[in-house]
């Protein structure tokens, strides 16, 4: 599947409802739904829940119990040897 970018949260949840990726990268903290509820809405659908869902925030001070729903969390600013990492613990599990 191609990758694709949703300018709002809210276009992202509407996609999960007609197709899915392997993976999906979200801010914790955007205007109209934060990244928990967004990876709420995701783990909801039966037919995501082999969908790997990967937080990105700036907050170093970010709620533990948020880490808990997300398969991996990234600090920005996010090195390429930090993505590439997480991509590879994810197709070395799926093995």
């Amino acid at each position: 599947m191609p990758d694709r970018q949703f300018a709002s949260t809210t276009c992202a949840s509407d996609c999960t409802r007609k197709s899915w990726s392997d993976v999906i990268f979200t801010d914790l903290r955007m205007p109209e739904m934060n990244g928990s509820e967004l990876v709420q809405i995701i783990r909801r659908n039966p037919a995501w829940n082999k969908v790997r869902v990967v937080a990105i925030t700036a907050d170093i001070m970010f709620d533990k119990e948020q880490e808990a729903v997300f398969d991996a969390v990234l600090l920005k600013p996010i090195s390429l040897e930090q993505l590439f990492t997480v991509l590879h613990g994810f197709s070395e599990s799926a093995r």
